[in-house]
C-alpha cells in the first residue's frame, strides 16, 4: 500500500526532515516525479540547498517524528474514491502536491531550550 508515504529529505550540513503526501499520485510505480514535485515546493517550508530526497521503505520508518500523527490524522480523513472516480482524484492530487498543497512536514528540528520547560511547578502555600 503506497497510498500514503514518507518522503526524507537531506539539506544543507546534513539536516533532515521528513513529510507525508499522497503515492502513486504522479505514477503507480515510478515516484521520480512525486519527489521532483515535493522538492520544488521545499522552500516553503524553510528548505534550501537540498542534498539529497528520497522515498521511504514504510510509514514505520517515520513514526517516532514529532508530528506523524498529525500528518497521518489529516490525511487518513480524506477519502481515495478507488473505482470510477479514483483517476480523476489522482490528477487532482498530482496538481495540489506540483503547487507546493498535500505536502505535509511531520518532524520539527526546532532547538531545545532549555530554559523552557512544559512541566509547571506550582508553590505550596505555606
Amino acid at each position: 500500500m503506497d497510498d500514503i508515504v514518507a518522503i526524507k529529505v537531506t539539506y544543507g550540513k546534513g539536516k533532515k526532515q521528513f513529510f507525508l503526501t499522497w503515492g502513486r499520485t504522479f505514477d503507480r510505480v515510478d515516484h521520480v516525479q512525486l519527489l521532483k514535485a515535493v522538492s520544488k515546493n521545499l522552500k516553503k517550508f524553510g528548505i534550501e540547498n537540498i542534498k539529497k530526497i528520497s522515498l521511504l521503505d514504510s510509514l514505520k520508518e517515520v513514526l517516532t517524528e514529532r508530528y506523524f500523527f498529525e500528518g497521518y490524522f489529516l490525511m487518513a480523513q480524506k477519502k481515495i474514491p478507488f473505482g470510477s472516480g479514483y483517476n480523476r482524484w489522482r490528477k487532482a492530487m498530482s496538481k495540489k502536491i506540483s503547487q507546493g498543497h498535500e505536502i505535509y512536514k511531520i518532524s520539527d528540528y526546532r532547538p531545545i531550550n532549555k530554559a523552557f520547560s512544559r512541566e509547571i511547578t506550582l508553590k505550596q502555600r505555606n
